[in-house]
């Protein structure tokens, strides 16, 4: 490895990751063609490593120091130490003695400047079909691969957790609330508010599986209109399944007439399907009553939340979903 080599960590990373999700090819081709291979210095490589994560203005850099990876003190650059493992497994090289953490490298470094929910919310995004990508007008790509799993991202949480390294806790423990697989950045808020503890505003409720492939039986094709269902949320093993209806896709009547088919086969295939709404998740009463009966077809019975339960779950979906009824 070149001595002067750099590493980009952190945000910018997490940056860059996303940026090339939404373009849909390979950073470092674009780099190469940009800048060519060839033998350039720290100063002209934190520039390249500015343009290829976008950063604006005086948007600091984020470069990682340790290891094999010295201390670069450049304008526009924020130095994060780090005894974690930088290995081949955990670096992705770009060209020209720039590399970049993996997703599951910089969800780590993060744990020491996000709160949990912020991180488990870029974790999920990471692991599931969507990305956000707030230079494009829509500001969220759709249909693309995951590029990080739970298991990869808990993995190295821990072993940099083992190393006290700091804030590989928060990261460790920010993915207990953080799914694979989600489809939007509103499943992802409905996941984690699914798996956080009632202690702390959320429902409780994990054991979930987040758009997996269920069978349909041969006899309910028609019914169907499809072999194969991928339901929001589902509990298998109690056969209940939550479905998130976003007024955007829902409610022209081709896709309310595909949503009631679906709901119907899955009753067909004994689930109990459930509703969750907008409306729903803008009031503080409305989600409450939803929890509660969602518990009740899980076959959970709980003691009544106190006061500062209730108020922490009425900040957390604030938080979540918008400030609407509370």
């Amino acid at each position: 490895m070149d001595s002067e080599a750099i590493c980009v960590g952190a945000a910018s990373a997490l940056r860059f990751w996303r940026l090339t999700r939404s373009v849909g090819e390979d950073a470092k081709d674009d780099a190469e063609w940009a800048f060519g291979a060839r033998s350039i210095g720290k100063a002209e490589r934190v520039t390249r490593a500015r343009n290829l994560c976008r950063c604006e203005g005086d948007e600091p850099l984020d470069l990682v120091g340790g290891g094999a990876f010295e201390f670069c003190y450049a304008d526009r650059t924020r130095i994060q130490k780090w005894r974690a493992p930088l290995g081949t497994n955990q670096l992705a090289n770009v060209g020209d003695g720039i590399y970049m953490c993996r997703p599951a490298v910089a969800i780590a470094q993060l744990g020491s400047s996000l709160d949990a929910i912020a991180l488990a919310q870029a974790a999920c995004e990471l692991m599931g079909t969507y990305g956000l990508a707030p230079w494009t007008d829509e500001g969220v790509v759709w249909d693309v691969d995951p590029i990080t799993s739970i298991a990869e991202c808990s993995e190295y949480a821990a072993a940099a957790r083992a190393l006290r390294v700091r804030g590989a806790t928060n990261a460790f423990e920010a993915l207990s609330i953080a799914a694979p697989s989600s489809n939007s950045p509103r499943e992802t808020d409905i996941a984690i508010y699914f798996l956080l503890g009632r202690t702390r505003g959320g429902a409780g409720l994990g054991g979930f599986a987040m758009n997996q492939r269920i069978a349909v039986p041969r006899e309910c094709w028609s019914l169907a209109g499809q072999q194969v269902i991928k339901p929001d949320f589902c509990w298998q093993e109690v056969k209940v399944v939550c479905e998130y209806d976003s007024d955007l896709d829902h409610l022209n009547s081709r896709q309310k007439t595909k949503d009631e088919r679906r709901r119907v086969t899955l009753e067909a295939m004994g689930y109990k399907v459930m509703t969750l709404t907008n409306g729903i998740l803008q009031s503080d009463e409305a989600l409450n009553a939803f929890t509660a009966e969602l518990e009740r077809q899980l076959g959970i019975r709980r003691q009544s939340m106190n006061a500062r339960m209730l108020r922490r779950r009425g900040d957390l979906r604030e938080r979540l979903f918008g400030a609407f009824a509370r």
